[in-house]
């Protein structure tokens, strides 16, 4: 009995030294860690947001990781190719062990801002209640394949928990992944990264999406109550909990991604940067895109706003950072997934081969951004694009396009899309597509950034193909539908046109003038041009939006109703009104007649000089097309696509800005009196507060006019707004081809 009564005595004693000791001594136990994963593969997932707030990478080669970032966390990261996805978010889960949970990305609010000079990015999530902030310097490293966070932790609040959160996506798939926790590294084949921090890690587990991974635990238990060494060969997440104090405190971390091509050389990658003097890497970061931009011709007038000077300096940074730095040249339409999240949900079986996503190179895209890049004189880029479009090319020996009665050589045209290394994604044939990079490479010879003899290596083989296959196309610029479209048709009659100047510098006279002849009649043989083909006068869109003579989407795309079958060979005769089949839509929803849908399209004709502004068919088509198309917005007007447009949240297309450059650039030609300072600022409302340009915004309800779930940032809009500045600043629009004005337009 006294031996117990002293037992007691000594624990009431040391109780209170036990209370102030750190509440893992006498919490629940500490999990024993297992070796396999148990839930094998994992559950389908989707990608990230495409929201991005930001996209960056460092300028010099010797780095090739970019990265994007949304809803204040990092998101995709690519390596070592902008078209190869190797991750797919990661966050700070918080929880205080209990019943308080918090998900950085979707529980806090976000401040992300970029910093003048460079794609680099500070960002600051707040919990709404003031518990606690979390602050983010973002950045490449110049000098290694290395992602870097510089984080600080301001917590306010007793008794919280930081986890470090990560999904891997090597190897552009969301399967087929493999994970260890000790140290945390993950990837498959040929592609791996390290995640590490320079602050411990109390705990890590990986584990399979939606069965074993730490998230999971974490949603369901507010802690981690099993660990896992590895998850091989599925969908898997990393999770490690951060050395932080549990009372009131601020953190200050360094977490680095580090790539590699095996498991062995991304954890070295860690130990080669875990003493990297981040100051150092950051002002190198600095300097080299300093050097770039200071470089450039940015068409800013004086007096133009700090935000206009932001956003096009902006702009230059998303075009460039979105280039390849193995295969110069090739520059992707986005480094995002539209509609990510709220996209079909992606499989074990998926085909990372097939999961091109926005993430590849499109000629037409290739086109704008090389004429963006000219607009602001980088001429070294346009150069790559150059030669990346000549390796892209079809030559001799690639097969034959046939679309019914219609069958050519591909020699000289090009691919709907392509990977970086210039592989075809999706073989659909554009006539845009093979006008495009003719007129780009004709533009670069006259301005002295290639020879003559360089050029024709693409223009020759180009000229010819557009020669023999006309201006008809299997999908017009929207890559849905095929006919004889007044968009694709002014860059095909620009391109022959162009083309057989070229042919007579190059001493080719005889295919000049055939090739001139043909782009001559395309243009202008009465009775049989471009309008007789596409203008229609007894159009069903009249009174009282207009007259109902205006021009069409598309002509010749004639389906039979019955079948659905398409009609290749159908008469391009714009007053036939056929019944024709939409994309993204089924049954009875996918027909509509021909002249119910008109587009934005024929102004191209405008911008090229194949028609004059004040032409009267054009002005006719504006009234029926604003009717139809046109928005106005909190923001500014924007423009749909087409009518009927289904590409979009709810099979329902939005506005697209760079339609609003697009009209920009016309009423500088017309000349009508218009605010241009007004109609600019427009414009760049349609840009998010991070300066990133999406392809669609929303056209109605509280966020009119506000970014949506489509591609962002979307180089072919940045290009757009670059060449809209230029066309503002010399006060003529940049696009236009002088000699085919000269011939065409008067």
């Amino acid at each position: 009995m006294p031996k117990l009564f002293t037992r007691l005595v000594w624990i009431i004693a040391l109780f209170p030294l036990f209370a102030l000791a750190d509440d893992e001594a006498f919490g629940p136990a500490e999990p024993e860690r297992e070796d396999l994963a148990f839930g094998a593969p994992g559950n389908a997932f989707p990608w990230a947001t495409s929201e991005k707030q930001g996209a960056g990478t460092a300028y010099d080669r010797g780095s090739k990781v970019w990265f994007t970032i949304a809803r204040g966390i990092v998101t995709e990261v690519f390596y070592p190719r902008i078209d190869w996805a190797q991750t797919r978010d990661t966050q700070i889960v918080i929880t205080d062990g209990k019943s308080l949970f918090w998900e950085e990305q979707y529980h806090l609010n976000h401040e992300v801002k970029r910093k003048p000079g460079a794609p680099f990015y500070t960002v600051i999530n707040r919990e709404p209640n003031g518990r606690f902030t979390i602050e983010k310097e973002i950045w490449s490293d110049p000098d290694s394949n290395t992602l870097i966070q510089k984080i600080r932790i301001r917590n306010f609040t007793e008794g919280l928990k930081f986890y470090l959160v990560h999904k891997p996506a090597a190897r552009n798939s969301l399967f087929g992944d493999s994970a260890y926790a000790m140290p945390l590294v993950a990837g498959e084949k040929d592609n791996w990264h390290s995640v590490r921090a320079t602050i411990p890690f109390r705990k890590t587990s990986v584990g399979y999406l939606g069965h074993s991974d730490g998230y999971a635990d974490l949603t369901k238990n507010h802690q981690l109550t099993r660990l896992f060494h590895r998850a091989t060969d599925g969908n898997v997440a990393m999770v490690a909990e951060l050395e932080t104090p549990r009372q009131p405190s601020i953190v200050d971390f360094t977490l680095f991604t580090a790539f590699g091509e095996t498991k062995e050389a991304a954890d070295e990658s860690y130990s080669t940067v875990v003493n990297l003097d981040t100051d150092r890497s950051k002002e190198r970061f600095f300097s080299q895109w300093g050097d770039y931009l200071s470089g450039l011709d940015l068409p800013i007038r004086p007096g133009d706003s700090a935000r206009r000077k932001a956003l096009a300096e902006g702009s230059a940074l998303v075009i460039k950072s979105s280039e390849d730095k193995t295969y110069p040249g090739s520059i992707i339409a986005s480094m995002s997934n539209p509609w990510g999240e709220k996209s079909v949900e992606v499989g074990p079986s998926a085909d990372p081969n097939n999961n091109p996503s926005y993430h590849v190179v499109w000629p037409r895209d290739l086109y704008h951004t090389g004429m963006g890049l000219m607009a602001i004189g980088d001429k070294a880029t346009a150069r790559s694009i150059f030669f990346r479009l000549r390796e892209m090319q079809f030559k001799a020996g690639s097969g034959d396009w046939h679309f019914g009665p219609r069958r050519h050589s591909r020699e000289g045209s090009f691919a709907q899309n392509y990977w970086v290394d210039s592989r075809p994604v999706y073989w659909g044939y554009q006539g845009d597509q093979t006008g495009m990079p003719v007129i780009l490479s004709y533009r670069l010879w006259k301005a002295g950034i290639i020879t003559a003899d360089e050029a024709w290596e693409v223009v020759g083989p180009g000229g010819a193909f557009l020669y023999a296959m006309g201006p008809w196309t299997q999908n017009e610029r929207w890559e849905e539908t095929y006919g004889i479209s007044p968009n694709t048709a002014a860059y095909v009659i620009s391109g022959l046109s162009v083309a057989s100047e070229l042919a007579f510098a190059v001493g080719k006279s005889e295919l000049a003038a055939t090739w001139l002849k043909t782009a001559d009649a395309w243009a202008m043989k009465p009775n049989d041009n471009i309008d007789t083909w596409t203008f229609t006068t007894k159009g069903r869109i009249g009174a009282p939006f207009g007259n109902g003579k205006y021009y069409l989407r598309l002509a010749g795309n004639e389906v039979d109703k019955g079948t659905g079958n398409s009609i290749w060979d159908a008469i391009w005769d714009p007053n036939k009104d056929s019944w024709i089949k939409l994309a993204n839509f089924t049954g009875e929803e996918a027909f509509r007649r021909e002249t119910e849908v008109v587009d934005h399209g024929f102004l191209a004709l405008v911008r090229l000089g194949v028609r004059a502004a004040k032409s009267p068919k054009v002005l006719d088509s504006l009234p029926e097309i604003d009717a139809m198309l046109k928005t106005e917005t909190p923001k500014g007007p924007g423009w749909h696509r087409y009518r009927f447009d289904g590409y979009g949240e709810e099979k329902r297309g939005r506005l697209w800005p760079l339609l609003t450059g697009e009209r920009l650039h016309f009423e500088l030609e017309l000349g009508r009196e218009i605010d241009l300072e007004k109609a600019t600022s427009d414009f760049e409302n349609f840009a998010n507060p991070q300066g990133l340009f999406s392809e669609q915004v929303w056209d109605d309800g509280p966020l009119a006019g506000v970014q949506n779930g489509s591609a962002c940032p979307l180089t072919w809009s940045h290009s757009e707004y670059l060449e809209w500045l230029r066309s503002r600043y010399d006060g003529r629009v940049f696009e236009e081809l002088a000699s085919v004005k000269a011939k065409y337009a008067q």
